[in-house]
């Protein structure tokens, strides 16, 4: 039942996707709108596999968070480039975490 009900909302957000992106195509909005819409979108499927107990996808939430941030960094038309704030930020907090992070390492 779970496998059946995870496939039916894949498949439900892939229609979705298809009408947004068909939607984009033809009313050529900016592209900080699609994005937006894009991270709305993968979010609902998470908020909906939740809602039914099935296992959160993070790699497709965290794709969802990065849309809407995305969307928003062009709306707002930053000179600022997105992708290596994102980086440095990644970069800085696997720095940090590995320094002050979980002292998780095995004996010898």
């Amino acid at each position: 039942m779970n496998q059946k009900l995870s496939q039916k909302i894949t498949t439900l957000g892939w229609g979705l996707f298809f009408i947004w992106l068909g939607i984009f195509l033809w009313v050529h909005f900016q592209t900080g709108y699609f994005l937006l819409g894009l991270g709305v979108l993968i979010l609902g499927m998470q908020f909906a596999r939740r809602h039914f107990d099935l296992p959160l996808e993070h790699f497709w939430v965290a794709v969802g968070i990065l849309s809407i941030v995305g969307g928003f960094w062009d709306l707002i038309e930053t000179e600022l480039p997105l992708v290596p704030v994102l980086l440095i930020l990644a970069g800085s907090g696997l720095t940090l975490f590995a320094i002050w992070g979980k002292r998780g390492y095995p004996k010898r």
